[in-house]
């Protein structure tokens, strides 16, 4: 009798080992499974330990920055966020913004001239606030070391051929040429701009070839 039960609980257990094997076997991997894979860039951590941040971007398509805080699960993801840094004081972040790849990727097809294509833009997260500001056309932007106070960055100058347009219609006895886009020099485009993210305020400086950040945010 016991080795009947024996030799019938054994069979169970053998049976029960393949069945389980072969409900745990894992679909292999296809390279459609490796498409749908998201990868994560470029961490960074505040100065005060508080808040993380990092890239997901999938193999293709826009991916997003998100923003983490360590002591709350409050977490933002910014779409098209890349290249993100914390300020010294850790009351932001500063990150540029990519184009939707849709529009890049038409735009190439279209052969749009260098200058002309889709530009980057500046996205800033204060986090008292909670609020996100942007700014179009970015070229490039500068935090210092400490007492980042202000936030410097370099964007595209608005074009004013509407402006000058339209005063050439109101005279058009006037034989002045009209100076076109296209003759301003990329260094006249240059807006230098400082925005105060805790206030919300700018300051703006036309037509900047240049500029410097001292490391402690004096000027």
């Amino acid at each position: 009798m016991n080795r009947f039960f024996l030799a019938l609980s054994f069979c169970f257990f053998s049976g029960w080992l393949v069945v389980n094997a072969q409900t745990t076997v894992k679909k292999p991997l296809s390279v459609g499974d490796f498409a749908a894979w998201e990868v994560l860039n470029n961490p960074a951590v505040s100065n005060d330990g508080k808040w993380v941040a990092f890239e997901q971007n999938p193999q293709k398509g826009d991916g997003m920055l998100v923003v983490k805080s360590i002591d709350s699960k409050k977490v933002d993801s910014l779409a098209r966020g890349f290249d993100a840094r914390f300020s010294p004081e850790s009351d932001f972040i500063a990150y540029k913004i990519r184009q939707p790849e849709d529009s890049v990727r038409s735009a190439k097809k279209r052969k749009v001239k260098k200058e002309l294509m889709p530009k980057d833009s500046l996205g800033i997260l204060v986090f008292k606030k909670h609020k996100v500001y942007t700014f179009a056309n970015l070229k490039q932007f500068a935090l210092p070391k400490e007492n980042a106070r202000w936030v410097a960055f370099l964007t595209d100058m608005k074009k004013p051929e509407k402006k000058e347009e339209k005063e050439t219609a109101k005279k058009p006895e006037s034989k002045k040429p009209v100076k076109k886009s296209s003759d301003i020099s990329d260094e006249q485009k240059n807006q230098l701009v400082l925005f105060h993210p805790l206030s919300g305020d700018t300051v703006s400086f036309q037509n900047v070839t240049e500029y410097y950040y001292a490391p402690l945010g004096h000027s």
